[in-house]
């Protein structure tokens, strides 16, 4: 007779928690129901369920609390939605009296205004990723979190996500303590006011090596002087500053080519046509990553930008995202500069079909290939090969309807043309990693 073998004999106790630190939360959830001994594992390492989903039903019949006395206590997924007030109240209460750090608390689209501004200042201060995206919070929750986080050492949150938040009534030297602290921000839609971004800005910009890794914002920083803001932005590594309208930011392109660390730069949904070609370029061009989608860039900006990542002696740049500026006019020998990009984003109609033969053609002849992903959007839409205007002038109608005359020759190469892209992008994909369409 085979004796029956039990977990603890195939496997000692440390070898079963590294396995179970590598299963899914379902997996470990079945596990438990299967083996007393790996149940007891779990109980004893709840570290291990910290993705799982909580039963929006269980927290609503018995209380948020109920969770804490199970193996899912140490839980650092989102809590559903719909919680009564009350039990995030008990919630909040609970967590400051663990006295613990909290690994990631999701609070999105949250009605917290109920909660002790003590009590939430010093849980969220606690907490290392935090996300407050549109959460309702009170001037007074918002300034004994802010405080909370200014003065705790060591200093515990690192991600900060307060989009949606209205910060207007905080104090500026209150808030800019508070988020100098931090690693990663996210700042939009949270209603700054002049004063707040300037303070903060003006405080940043004297840190010699400041915290701030990744930041997030658009609101008012027209407001700041453009000195102020370039050597604050310099030390940052990576910058979302998507639809800053009316931001001048010259200086700061021209401090990114001597005294940068700023790696990703998004300046999508901007005007930076104002800025000099040849300070853009220099500046861009020392960045990894670029997102420039309609940026409202000109072509003498955008050739001077191609021509100075092709002259590179050291390969910078790895991804540019195009999508939405007018490449139609670029010289054909200026995209050769894009064969020499890891990762493209081009719209088809933001290149004449002939360009597209010839980048295509460039990559093709490249050894190595040096592309290795491109998102090609609205491939569904080339780039219009003849386009005719109704002219109500007797010299207009003329010349229309002898334009008229070859627009059957017209067509025809236009339609070849099509075919040709069409064609030397299946080509493409052969060496080329990936290629997304997108239509």
């Amino acid at each position: 007779m085979e004796s029956c073998l039990t977990a603890a004999d195939v496997f000692p106790v440390l070898v079963w928690e590294n396995i179970l630190n590598h299963l899914p939360a379902k997996d470990l959830c079945e596990v438990s129901l299967v083996c007393h001994m790996l149940n007891e594992i779990l109980n004893n390492n709840p570290y291990l369920l910290r993705d799982v989903r909580l039963s929006k039903w269980k927290i609503q019949t018995e209380g948020i609390n109920a969770v804490f006395s199970t193996k899912f206590r140490n839980f650092r997924t989102k809590l559903p939605t719909d919680i009564p007030r009350e039990h995030l109240q008990e919630l909040f209460r609970h967590l400051q009296s663990r006295k613990k750090v909290i690994n990631m608390i999701d609070m999105d689209h949250e009605d917290l205004v109920d909660v002790p501004a003590d009590v939430l200042g010093e849980v969220f201060a606690n907490t290392q990723i935090l996300s407050l995206a549109f959460a309702q919070l009170t001037t007074d929750q918002l300034t004994a979190f802010f405080t909370e986080m200014s003065t705790k050492s060591p200093v515990v949150i690192e991600d900060l996500n307060l989009t949606g938040v209205d910060l207007t009534e905080v104090s500026p030297d209150i808030l800019q303590a508070a988020l100098i602290t931090l690693r990663k921000i996210n700042l939009v839609r949270s209603n700054l006011t002049t004063v707040q971004i300037q303070v903060f800005f003006t405080e940043l910009s004297k840190k010699y090596s400041p915290v701030i890794e990744d930041i997030t914002l658009s609101d008012n920083i027209s407001e700041v002087s453009p000195d102020i803001l370039a050597n604050a932005l310099v030390k940052i590594k990576k910058i979302n500053l998507r639809d800053a309208k009316h931001t001048d930011m010259t200086t700061f392109f021209v401090n990114l080519d001597m005294i940068s660390v700023v790696e990703d730069l998004d300046v999508s949904d901007n005007g930076l046509c104002d800025v000099p070609p040849d300070i853009l370029a220099a500046g861009l061009a020392t960045l990894r990553k670029i997102n420039l989608h309609d940026a409202k860039l000109t072509t003498q900006q955008l050739t001077m930008l191609f021509t100075e990542i092709t002259n590179k002696s050291h390969q910078v740049v790895e991804e540019i995202n195009l999508s939405g500026a007018d490449l139609s006019h670029v010289p054909s020998d200026a995209l050769y500069a894009l064969t020499k990009i890891k990762r493209l984003f081009i719209n088809r109609k933001d290149l004449k079909e002939k360009q597209w033969i010839e980048l295509f053609g460039q990559i093709l002849a490249s050894n190595p290939v040096v592309v290795e992903y491109m998102w090609l959007g609205y491939w569904d839409e080339p780039y219009p090969y003849k386009i005719q205007v109704a002219r109500s002038d007797f010299v207009g109608q003329i010349k229309l309807a002898v334009t008229a005359t070859f627009s059957n020759k017209y067509e025809e190469e236009g339609k070849r043309e099509n075919q040709h892209v069409s064609d030397l992008l299946e080509t493409v994909k052969l060496v080329v990693k990936e290629i997304k369409e997108s239509y």
